[in-house]
């Protein structure tokens, strides 16, 4: 076998540099063994080959191990024609990469901090024990690394403390946790990502770099806000019916500082089955991986905008512990009611700060609410929320259908469905098991379960809507009616929820004994060879179509006049003794219920049944087995 000659190689010379192989002793015993006395020929393994090329050599300033001595290439010779294109694209993925935050270390925390415009210092004093301190104009973050350990994270206030420093200690372990593996799992090769640590300090840098010291301090700001509302919940907590779940869920929202790996303050405004699970009460950062979903909103500031109209209805932020009376209610007044809440009970007594202060010195800051998680929202019902609030809906054209932000993948498999299909629209589909009342034993229960196939029609009178991320605010006074249409759709995706997510395929049988399982085999055979209807005892799937419509649509699916009213889904299943079953469920503001039933439904009892269980398949087998 010849070898394979290759241009500017001899036998005994090797195409990279002695550098590349490091700087062992048996490293350069190989190299010196097979190095070549003959001068080598023209190629790409000599200086002057590559030279000819147009491509130069710069020595390295230093021969560190941190550049391996390795030559700096210059492409100056090259001759190459700029490309603008290419240059974007290339500033594109570094712009990219600088996202990254990196992965847990002392070094990509330095580098994640210094990104952020924080100052680093390194204290070395205590043995084996280096102290990187991350400071700002507000806080102070120390941070101790022991070889790969993190055994402390402290965050500090100053101009002066208040009471942010109250709450420090719920934001050192949520920080600490950031930068601690989990401890249920074995320590990675590759250390675990910066992506939550760097979430949670470019809050807090954000909230520093907007504060105007000595006239602004943000934290104090936004501790103001959190004093305000926990007198606000306390007190719902014990005047609604329901405690502290009716005043998450209905009320102004439940306040916490330093919650669920979150730094800073967030409000709770919706619970998922909160009649079925307790509220918890306590203070602690985090919770059980078991706690139902909920949803809230991130107090932020963000830049107030230019408005070169100086028409801007968003006051700049106010610091102030006074945003309530100390009588907390009042009687209702319609002469302060921007998102028509309800005139025959009292409403929050809230208190406007002064302004003076704003007209002395300029405030460059304002509060903004940070949904977490994004919520989807009809496009009517959103200009509804924005032209309350006298403000322009965020730009931007990312619209789709309410069903295909839900379910994406499943609305794209349906759409894909419908284009290959002559059908001018294919409905969303998907099919769950639905067990019945629970039993002591689990053949029974297994017995009371049943198959259902669920088909959403939208095709006709679709439903457009985009996600809100965001919403800017001068007074916490504005977050209730914000809520209020938050937790009304909200409570929409929880219902269709029940019904397309997951979408599974039709769940298996009940599990029997293999005697009957052969038996049922052989009936099988048997209709299908002989042509006849499949067995008695075999379970068939109950079809239940469901309808959108929002303005106030009932079972019918007419719709009413204009947006910003209740949203229907509609239900029509069939019975056996009693055919085609129908109601709809008109989902209002503040996630209040209405039921409108066609035939013997029991309104009232479904409307119950609604909002207890907040399952539509649970609530379609309740009427379906007699529930009136």
């Amino acid at each position: 076998m010849t070898t394979p000659k290759i241009p500017g190689m001899t036998p005994n010379t090797f195409p990279f540099s002695p550098a590349l192989l490091g700087q062992s002793p048996a490293a350069h015993q190989l190299i010196s063994k097979h190095r070549s006395p003959a001068p080598l020929q023209p190629g790409f393994s000599t200086p002057e080959a590559i030279a000819s090329m147009g491509i130069g050599l710069t020595p390295s300033a230093s021969g560190s191990a941190g550049n391996l001595g390795i030559p700096q290439i210059s492409m100056a010779g090259m001759n190459m024609p700029p490309d603008e294109s290419k240059k974007r694209e290339l500033a594109e993925i570094l712009r990219l990469l600088a996202l990254r935050p990196g992965r847990i270390s002392e070094e990509g925390v330095e580098r994640l901090a210094k990104r952020m415009g924080l100052d680093c210092y390194k204290d070395t004093t205590i043995p084996g024990v280096t102290t990187l301190s991350l400071a700002a104009k507000i806080f102070l973050l120390d941070i101790d690394f022991r070889d790969s350990q993190i055994p402390r994270v402290t965050l500090s206030f100053a101009h002066p403390p208040g009471p942010s420093q109250e709450f420090a200690h719920l934001a050192d372990a949520i920080l600490h946790k950031n930068l601690s593996p989990n401890p249920k799992e074995h320590p990675p090769l590759i250390p675990p990502s910066l992506s939550a640590f760097a979430d949670n300090l470019n809050r807090l840098a954000k909230i520093d770099c907007l504060s105007a010291l000595p006239h602004l301090n943000c934290f104090t700001a936004i501790t103001g806000l959190y004093t305000s509302l926990s007198r606000i919940f306390a007190h719902e907590s014990t005047t609604l019916e329901g405690g502290a779940a009716a005043a998450t869920c209905k009320g102004t929202g439940r306040p916490r500082m330093h919650a669920r790996s979150k730094v800073g303050l967030s409000i709770d405004y919706w619970q998922e089955h909160r009649f079925t699970t307790p509220t918890p009460t306590t203070s602690t950062s985090e919770e059980d991986e078991d706690t139902p979903k909920t949803y809230r909103v991130l107090i932020e500031v963000e830049e107030l905008p230019t408005d070169f109209t100086h028409l801007n209805p968003i006051t700049p932020v106010r610091t102030s512990t006074e945003w309530v009376s100390d009588e907390i209610k009042k009687p209702s007044d319609s002469t302060d009611n921007l998102f028509g809440d309800s005139p025959d009970s009292d409403i929050t007594d809230w208190l406007d700060p002064p302004l003076e202060e704003l007209l002395e010195t300029p405030v460059p800051a304002r509060f903004v609410a940070v949904l977490d998680p994004p919520v989807p929202i009809p496009f009517v019902d959103e200009l509804h929320l924005f032209n309350a609030l006298m403000l322009a809906p965020p730009q931007g054209v990312n619209v789709d259908t309410l069903e295909a932000l839900l379910f994406p993948s499943a609305a794209r498999a349906a759409q894909n469905s419908s284009s290959s299909s002559s059908s001018s629209s294919s409905p969303l589909q998907a099919t769950r098991t639905v067990f019945g009342p629970s039993s002591s034993s689990a053949a029974a229960a297994a017995e009371e379960a049943a198959v259902h196939r669920y088909r959403l029609y939208t095709g006709y009178k679709p439903v457009y809507a985009r996600f809100i991320s965001e919403v800017p605010f001068s007074h916490p006074k504005e977050l209730v009616g914000v809520f209020q249409i938050l937790r009304q759709f909200v409570f929409v995706g929880t219902l269709l929820r029940s019904c397309f997510d997951p979408l599974a395929p039709a769940p298996a049988a009940a599990a029997v004994d293999a005697d009957e399982n052969d038996d049922e085999d052989e009936d099988d055979l048997d209709a299908f060879m002989g042509d006849a209807k499949p067995a008695a005892e075999r379970e068939v799937a109950l079809t239940v179509d469901l309808s959108l419509g929002s303005g106030g649509a009932g079972a019918g699916g007419q719709q009413g006049g204009g947006g910003g009213g209740a949203f229907s889904l509609g239900v029509i299943f069939p019975v056996e003794e009693r055919g085609l079953v129908s109601f709809g469920v008109e989902v209002g503001r503040n996630a209040e219920v209405r039921v409108v039933g066609v035939g013997d439904v029991d309104v009232a009892g479904v409307e119950r049944a609604v909002v207890a269980v907040e399952d539509l398949g649970v609530v379609v087998e309740w009427v379906r087995r007699g529930g009136r």
